[in-house]
Parts: C-alpha cells; structure tokens; sequence
C-alpha cells in the first residue's frame, strides 16, 4: 500500500483495528512542519484523537501497534511537534530518528539504533514504572522524569542538556547517567533523586570550577544521600555513586552513617575540592554522634579523617544533617571511597605503670595518647575514697600534662592509685590506673637487758656497759633502717634464808623439799633475769600424841578444846607445843541409841484408849518416856483416831403411786422416816428420810391467738386456754415441731412471726409431760418503702429553673410526698414532682413519703437522698498574658509566654496574635523570630456554661528586644613558643555602652580591651553591655613551632610559694639535661624533667644563700638542639 500525505490534506487517522498487529507501509522520508498555530493545535488534536505517534509523515516501513510505535525506518521530528506515546516507544535495528520536537512516552523507551535529539529537543517519560534500555545508548537533549512512578535505566544513557525531575526517581543499577559539560539537573529533592543501587554512576563531564554541583543521588528509593562538589583546578569529569554500608570496614562501623560515598575524577591532579555530604539521622550507626562528625577518605585501603570542624549542620527539607570537608586533592581510583564518621576519642599508645620509691623520694607516672584535635589531660589520685582530680602545688606537678612527678612522697601516698583522663573534643577516655609505692625509712627503737659480766653482739659490735648505740642497715625495700639500742645492765644477787619445821613436815623451795636439819643452797632467777642464790638453814622439832575414850546418849554432845562432837567416832584435836609444834588429843566417842515407839490407835466418837497409866478421848499423838539399859531414853508415840457416829438427812421426792425404798424399807406415802447402818469404821450411821408425792399434769386443748393473720413483723400473744399443771410443771412452746425449737415458757406469750409459722405447747413437769396442741399464724410480707429522687442538672446559672422527680417503692395508691429544702418543708409541695427558679447555691432538696400500703415498713414517712445544688453566678472572663523572661529581653533570647485566665473554665482555648496576625494556639506561646517593637496579644475562649461573653482578649504585651554586643578580635602571636609576648585586642560595637568585658582564665584582668604577654592556648572571653545582654567569645592562639628556652638567674626557696622552685621554663622540649654546681664545682642537682625542679637543697639539706652556675642541654621538637650556661643567685 503506498500514500502520501501534504502539508494542505486533510488530517487523516491511522489505527489498528484489533490488539493485534497490523503493518503499514507508506513511502514518506520527511515529517513535514506545521508553521500556523492552528495546524500545530490541529496535528496535537490529531495525535490525541489517533492516540499513535503517527503525524503527517512520508514513513518507509512503519510497524504501527495499538498505543505504540516500533520505528524500524526514519522519522524526523521537528520542533514545536508532539509524538505521545502512551505506551512503549521502541527504535529497532535499521530505525533511525532525529528528534527536534517533543516525544511523550507512557511505556517503556527502548532504543536499538540510532536516536539523535535536537538542542531544543525534550523526551518526557509520564507512564507508571518506566525503563529506558535497548542495545543502543540513547542521547537525550532534556529528558523529564515525570508520571506516576519510578524509572530504571538499562542501557547508559547521556543527557545534553537537561535532566528535570517532575516526580519519582531515576534507578541506574549498573548503568551510568552521563551528563554532558552544558548539562544540568533541575527539581532534585529528597522525593526526586537519582538511586544508585548497584555499580552505575552519575557521570558530569567537564564538572563546572569554582561552583556546588549537586549529585542528587540515594542508595534506596527511600534513602536520598546528595553530594555536592565544589573544586578548583583543571576541568575534569567526575562520577559519583552513594553505595548502602560502610565499604572497605573502619572496624568501628558503629560509628559511621551506614552508607561509602565512591566519588572519583578521571585525571587526578591539580584538584583542590569542597566536598558536601547529606544523610538522615536513621541511617547513623548506634554510636554515630552527629555534633563531632568529619568525612573520612579511604587512601590505598587505609581511612584517614579529612581536616576540618567536626559536627553537622541541619540541612532541612532536603536531609536532616550535612557536613562539609574542605582541602580534598585527590579523587583518584585509590582514594575513591568517603564515609561520614564520628570524630574519634583519644586512643592511649602508652599506659601508666607502678612506680617504687623511699619516703621523701620522687614519683614518676607517665602516659602516650595520640588524637584528632586539641588533647588535654587531667590526672586523678584515688587513696581509698574515690577518684578525685588532682591540681599543681608543692607535691604534685604535671597534673595536667601527660606526665606527673609526685615531690617529696610520704608514706600517704603509699597504694594510692594514679590514673589520667584523656580527651578532645569527641570525648574522654581513662587510661588503666597505676599504684604509688612509697617505702618507709624505718626508725627502730629497742631496749636490751643483760647480766652484769655478760656481753651484747649487734650488727658485728659488742657491748658491756649500759647505755645507747645506734646501728645503720638497709631494709629489704632499699630504705634505710636506723637500730636504735638501750642496754641496761643488771646485779646478780646473795640471800639468807634461815627456816624450821616440825619433825614430819617437810620445807619445799625452788623445787627442792628439805626434811631434815642442815644447810641448803639454790640458785634463782631474779626479775631482771640474773642469779639470785638463797641460803636456806632449817632447823626440825619434834611433835607429840595422848588417847582420850568418851561415851554420850543419841542427842547428847562432847565438848573439847573448843570443839563440840555429837556422833560416834574418833576425834583428832591438835594442840601447840612450846615449840610451836602439835601435840594430838586422840578421842575415841561412842553413842548410845534413845529409842522412839510408834503406835497408831483408832475409837469411835464417845469412847477411850489407855496406856502407861495414861487414858486418851479425844483425836491427837501422845507421848510416853521409859528408860534403856543404857540409862538412855526409850519414847511410845500415840496417834490417836476418833472416828465420827453419822446423822444423814437424806429428803426425796415421788410422784403420785409411786414408792421409795432405803435399807430394805419402802415408803410411799409423804413423812419422815429413820434408818440405822455401820459405816466403813464400825460405827453408827442414821438416815433420816423426809419423803415428799408429787401430783400429775392434765393434757390442754386450745390454744387462743390475740390476732391471725398478722403483718410480718407483728407482735401477738398466744395463750393456753384449758389444761392444768402438775407438782413443779410448766407450758413450753415451740415452733415449728413440738419439742424442735423452744419459743416460750409460760401460760402465755409474745410472738413476732415474719412468716406463717406453726406454734406448739405442752405441759413439761416432774412428774409428767402432757401432749402437744398446736396453732397455725398466717403471716402477709413487708413491704419495705424507699423513696429516692433525680434531677436532669445538678448544676444550674443563677436564676435557672431546677426540677426534681421522686421515684418511690410500695408507696401504695396514695402516697403522701412532702418536698424539702436546706431541712425544711415546702409548703403546698405535695407531689413526686417538683420545680424551683429561686434555688441559691449548695441548696439541699429531699422528699418524705408515707406509703398507703397495709403492710408497708415503716409506716411512718421515709425521707430520700438529698441532692445538692450549685448555682454557679454569671460570670466575665478575664486573661492577663505574661512572659518569661520578662521584656526588655536580649537579641536570639528564647521568650515563652504564658495565658493566665480567670473564668477561663475546664480546658478553654487561647488564641495568639503577633501584630494582629494569628499565631499560635495553648496556654503556652513561644513565638518564633520575634522583632523589636513587636505586639503580642491573646484571644480566651471560656468553657464555663455561666458567663456574659464567651471571650476575652488580654492585656497588650510590647516585645522590646535589644542587640547583642559584636564582638571583633585581632591577635598577635607569640614571637616564639613560650615567649609570653602574644596579645588579644578586642573591639566592641553594637549593644549599649559602657560594657563589661570577663576574661575566665586570665586573672586581673576584667573589663580590658588588650590583653598582653600572654602565652598559646585558649582565652574565652564575655562581653556584656548595659542592657545586660552578654556574647561569649573563645580566642585560640596557636602555639609556635619554634621553642623559647628561659631559667630564671635568681629564686627564693624559704616555703612563702612564690618563686621556691627553680624550673627550666618554655614550651616544645623533647629532652633535656639540667645540672646546677657549687663555686667548687660540685654538682648539687640534676635532672632531665622539665617538671622536676630545684628547691635549693642537696642531700635534703638546705644550702645557704650565693651564686651558683648552671649547664643546659635541650633538644627541640622541631629538632633543634641548645645548649646554654649561666649563674644563679639563691636568696634567702
């Protein structure tokens, strides 16, 4: 089929005519243009009418698809003209197409052969999920990522001109997005972005110089991570991938945004770069800290930190957090890879370890520590209570360096421990803590005791006589010992002992028993451990023996020589000679028995015993003496038992025809009768009987009811209406079952039944018990009246009218209500229900009613809960607004203010206005960026119910805010390092004059402008003005690199602290040797610590005031080596 279209034909249509493919084949090699406006809106309507990307062509070899285009020939579109796509657009193999117009495409781009864009070409992607790949890499003038979904890339893919994000995101995967030198990306945001999610980069040819260039690139769809370069140099092409992880491991990927920037420059060299990172606090680490963050580069494998501040900057809407890293040279395929990494802590190279020393000897402790940043060190000391921070005095010296001398230690310090707190500006680290052993130097006092003509051996001396000496040795520790010895020398001594004994007695002395008369010597041991000889001479006597035979009656005694004796036996009583030796009275005693006769003896009441002539009547012991053969007494004991003859009254009773019987008698009509027995003793017994006959009980037959039926709860009295009782009975009621539940004695009774209930009785004697007869009381249920009363509102405004309904139980047909208030009666309020408009506030309102039921309980009235009433008062609301702090306030102050509502009611609502304009809603209100001169004012809306108005508008605040000071510095190094020459200048303007300036760490020298001979190191200074509105200002003056050495030619070491020590001052010292010499040339001191001075002492004694010289030998850290010598004047 061969046509052919012209420009003045009319507009014609091709479709397919099923889902299937259909082919058409024209000659055409040229799209011909439309120049009139109103052909061009006539080929777009056509476009959207045919919806195929067939225009007024001449086309060889067109493949036309429903919705789609498969190019396999030329097309040529021209500028101003519309090809829309809404599904796949593919240029196979053999197609070719220039594009100088616009081609909209809602599928997929594919390209397999030569596509060529126009320099005011566009291609829009505006389908859903989109990708642009084939076998050809397409060039695109401005491609513009639109429609509803995300687009990938399969194929590399470079753009001319421009990349404009309308929606979504890009995904290269393993494919690049080349951007041509004039080419740009417009609408990137954290929505719209370029992922790089496998090795494919975003490619910049000819990145623009001395200009931020924005990589809007991210690892995920969800995770945008932008980078942005700025570099100097030979313009160069840069590619830029953000990989997820961190890519080679820093070992301490903890503290790392999880994600490697791989950013790299085809020819590396003459690049000085600003590099800019982006990320989210969701993709730290768990111990990232994003105030102390730099950027790392990987260099040959090995991650070094990129010079500059550390911390983040907030970089909303686009990521949460930024940093950025100046000085980067090398972009380079060794040095590709850039991580965003906490800024380390101080790592310790060198720990401390244990010193010894003796007392009054030095302590050394000394650590290595290497960091990013300024290091400072504090020392802590812990002797048993805790670590505590330790500062420079007489005893202590370096506790802020990393190396401290402990002066003159004692025994205190002894187990202390010591350890150094290191840190920059990421943090503190704490070296191991080291122990202090301080030696003593032992003073030894002993005391020696020896024997007159004995000898004392120490330490290779001998002594003999008394006194002291004092031996010097070294203890195990190195330490002196000082042996200090009193000898104290002792007698030997002689004594007599003269000594006697009786003969057969013996003398013991010192272990030695003696018997006999003689001389006897032995030797001692006195108290101060000498000899003492005792010479003892003992003289025997002699000791005599007499026989004394006594006899004695069974309770008699024998007395002699003072002692008195009472039982049988041999007696020794021993006597003084008149050589003070015994003479022994022997006594041989015998006792005679007394004899004691028991004889118990029993006789009835009225008769005798008799014995020894003696007669006996009534109860008792009785005694009667014989005499023995012995002439010792013999004793009959009589107990004597009278038993009793017994009168019983023994009184019985029996009922009518009965008969009782005792003794073998029966009796059984009513008298006293009397009976004779012998009781268990032999003895009379008499019974007197008093018989009494009982008579019987006759049986009842009615029973009368004082009422029946009865209200439960009724009392009535139930009586027996015939029947008499016998001797001793009573009537017993019961209920329920005769002889079950007792209710009652008596003839008659009150009952109070609650329900129908059966009541029996009968008559219950001695004798007899008569049949029960029974009654049966109907009983009708309570009804138990309550009343209780509601209201639709407890609480009401003034004025309003209140009504009550009473809800009442068993009140019968007619009930009688009686309305009360605050506890009395309301007149003619006489229904369940009631209304009032004059109530006043915390009113109480009751009812009573008395039921017209027959059985009601109570049957009086029942009074109902009592409600209480508030009456709340129409009210105005009120609202006062304050602010904290209180104006005028300072430039940058956070101000709050604060609604404080009277009348405001439960939770009212506030409304703030900043110059009219609404601004804020609560009670609280911190406006942002406050001006001076500002007015702030506050609407209350009230949530009482009882108020005049519903609103209220505060009191008019006016913010008055004045400026902080501006601060300007100039320094002057110094000329170098320790010199003391450097000076700060400051120069003040804005604020209120006259100000006041505070230097933290620079004594005497408040409220000066120029500070001079200072040293290196940080001042921080605060300058306030009039308006107390303060700026704190931190002024760092490095440290020169070249030393300045200085010793001072004179000192006064007398203990007032000021200049006692002599030190080798100035800064940058590796090492040194410092010897000072007497005008003889002795060498008195030493050192090579710059710490350790020179108090004016040799061998700890202190020398006298003169000259003496010096030597000095030091070598730098910037490797220069001094050497110096000169005199120094001690004074006193």
């Amino acid at each position: 089929m061969m046509m052919k279209i012209f420009r003045h034909l009319p507009l014609l249509c091709w479709r397919s005519f099923v889902a299937t493919e259909y082919t058409f084949t024209v000659l055409a090699v040229t799209v011909l243009a439309a120049t009139e406006r109103s052909r061009s809106a006539a080929y777009r309507r056509f476009f959207a009418n045919c919806l195929l990307p067939a225009i007024f062509v001449m086309l060889s070899v067109v493949e036309a698809f429903p919705q789609s285009l498969t190019n396999t020939a030329h097309i040529k579109n021209d500028a101003g003209v519309y090809i829309v796509c809404p599904q796949h657009f593919t240029n196979n193999i053999n197609g070719n197409i220039q594009n100088d117009g616009n081609i909209y495409v809602g599928g997929n781009f594919i390209n397999n052969s030569a596509f060529n864009s126009g320099n005011a070409s566009n291609v829009k992607l505006n389908g859903t999920t989109q990708d642009i790949g084939g076998t050809s890499s397409p060039l695109f003038n401005n491609l513009i990522i639109d429609g509803s979904d995300n687009k990938t890339i399969s194929i590399h893919t470079s753009i001319a001109d421009s990349l404009v994000f309308n929606a979504n995101k890009v995904v290269v995967t393993n494919q690049n997005l080349i951007l041509l030198p004039n080419a740009t990306i417009a609408g990137a945001d954290n929505s719209r972005f370029i992922v790089t999610n496998g090795i494919g980069n975003v490619v910049k040819k000819s990145l623009p110089v001395s200009a931020n260039f924005l990589f809007p690139v991210g690892d995920a769809i969800n995770s945008y991570k932008p980078a942005i370069i700025n570099y100097t140099g030979t313009i160069d092409t840069f590619t830029v991938r953000v990989e997820t992880g961190v890519s080679p491991t820093t070992g301490v990927d903890a503290t790392c945004v999880q994600n490697t920037w791989v950013i790299e420059e085809s020819n590396t060299g003459s690049t000085n770069a600003t590099l800019n990172l982006g990320w989210n606090s969701t993709d730290e680490g768990s111990s990232f800290v994003n105030s102390i963050t730099t950027i790392w580069q990987n260099n040959s494998g090995a991650w070094t930190s990129i010079a500059g501040t550390p911390g983040s900057i907030s970089n909303t809407p686009a990521t949460e957090w930024y940093h950025e890293a100046t000085g980067i040279i090398d972009f380079s395929n060794v040095s590709n890879r850039f991580i965003l990494k906490t800024f380390p802590p101080p790592i310790i190279i060198k720990q401390p370890v244990n010193d010894t020393t003796c007392a009054e000897g030095l302590l050394n402790f000394n650590i290595t520590a290497a960091a990013m940043g300024t290091i400072i060190y504090q020392w802590q000391e812990n002797c048993g209570s805790g670590w505590n921070n330790i500062t420079d005095d007489a005893v202590y010296s370096g506790t802020t360096s990393n190396n401290l001398d402990i002066l003159n230690a004692t025994t205190s310090n002894n187990l202390c421990q010591y350890q150094c707190i290191v840190s920059n500006e990421s943090g503190a680290v704490v070296t191991d803590s080291a122990t202090a052993i301080v030696n003593p130097i032992f003073l030894i006092h002993e005391s020696v005791e020896i024997c007159y003509g004995d000898t004392f051996e120490f330490n290779g001396n001998s002594y003999t006589t008394e006194g002291t000496y004092y031996d010097t040795l070294v203890s195990v520790n190195g330490c002196d010992s000082v042996i200090e010895t009193s000898l104290i020398v002792h007698s030997v001594y002689s004594i007599s002992n003269p000594q006697t004994i009786c003969s057969g007695n013996t003398y013991v002395y010192n272990g030695n028993t003696y018997t006999e008369t003689g001389t006897y010597y032995d030797t001692l041991i006195s108290i101060t451990g000498c000899d003492s000889i005792i010479v003892t001479e003992l003289t025997v006597n002699p000791v005599y023996s007499i026989n004394n035979l006594q006899t004695i009656c069974n309770g008699g005694s024998y007395n002699f020589n003072g002692n008195s004796y009472t039982t049988e036996g041999i007696y020794y009583d021993t006597l003084v000679s008149i050589n003070g030796c015994d003479s022994v009275i022997i006594t041989e005693l015998t006792v005679y028995p007394v004899y004691s006769i028991s004889n118990p003896q029993t006789i009835c009441n009225g008769s005798s015993y008799t014995i020894n002539g003696n007669s006996y009547t009534t109860e008792g012991i009785y005694y009667d003496t014989l005499a023995s053969i012995n002439s010792c007494d013999s004793v009959i004991i009589t107990e004597l038992t009278v038993f009793p003859v017994y009168s019983i009254s023994n009184p019985q009773t029996i009922c009518n025809g009965s008969s009782y019987t005792i003794n073998g008698n029966s009796y059984t009509t009513a008298g006293i009768y009397y009976d004779t027995l012998t009781t268990v003793n032999g003895c009379d017994s008499i019974i007197i009987t008093a018989l009494t006959v009982d008579s019987l009980s006759s049986e009842p037959t009615i029973i009368i009811a004082s009422q029946n039926p009865v209200c439960s709860g009724t009392q009535i009295n139930l009586s027996v209406a015939d029947g008499s009782l016998g001797t001793g009975a009573t009537w017993i009621w019961y209920e329920g079952n005769c002889g079950s539940s007792q209710t009652g004695t008596g003839n008659n009774i009150p009952v109070t039944p609650t329900v129908t209930t059966t009541y029996y009785v009968r008559a219950e004697g001695i004798c007899n018990n008569t049949n029960c007869i029974d009654i049966t009381i109907n009983v009708n249920q309570n009804l138990p009246v309550s009343i209780s009363i509601s209201t639709s509102d407890n609480t009401i405004c003034s004025g309003t009218e209140a009504t009550f309904f009473a809800n009442t139980i068993n009140g019968g047909l007619n009930p009688t209500y009686q309305w009360i208030i605050n506890g009395a009666p309301v007149l003619n309020a006489n229904d369940s229900v009631f209304s009032s408009s004059t109530l006043s506030n915390n009113d109480t309102i009751s009812c009573s009613v008395i039921s017209s039921e027959a059985c009601a309980v109570p049957q009086n009235e029942v009074t109902s809960n009592t409600l209480s009433i508030q009456v709340t008062q129409i009210v105005s609301p009120v609202i006062n607004i304050t602010s904290n702090p209180v104006f005028p306030i300072c430039q940058g102050t956070s101000v709050g203010f604060l609604a404080n509502p009277i009348n405001g009611g439960f939770n009212p609502s506030f409304q703030w206005y900043v110059n009219n304009v609404y601004s804020g809603s609560g009670v609280n209100f911190t406006p942002n960026g406050l001006s001076n001169n500002d007015q702030i004012f506050c609407i209350l809306n009230s949530t009482l119910a009882c108020v005049s108005s519903s609103t209220a508008q505060s009191n008019l605040v006016l913010a008055t805010i004045n400026p902080f000071p501006l601060v300007a510095v100039s320094l002057q190094k110094e000329s170098c390092y320790g010199a003391g020459d450097a000076s700060i200048s400051l120069n003040i303007t804005q604020g209120k004059p006259p100000y006041s300036i505070f230097w933290d760490n620079v004594t005497g020298q408040n409220n000066l402008e120029t500070l001079s001979n200072l040293g290196s190191g940080t001042y921080n200074v605060t300058v306030t003005d009039n308006e107390s509105c303060s700026i704190d200002t931190s002024i760092f003056i490095s440290q020169e690199g070249t030393g300045c050495l200085f010793i001072p030619n004179v000192f006064s070491p007398n203990n007032d602290g000021k200049n006692d020590v002599l030190y080798v001052r100035g800064g940058n010292i590796q090492s040194l040797i410092f010897n000072i010499y007497d005008r003889w040339g002795n060498k008195i001191f030493e050192t090579n610590n710059q710490n350790f001075g020179w108090d004016g002492t040799y061998n700890g004694n202190p020398l006298n005031a003169g000259v003496f010289v010096y030597y000095l030998k030091a070598e730098l850290y910037n490797g220069n080596n001094i050497e110096d010598q000169g005199n120094i004047t001690l004074l006193k």
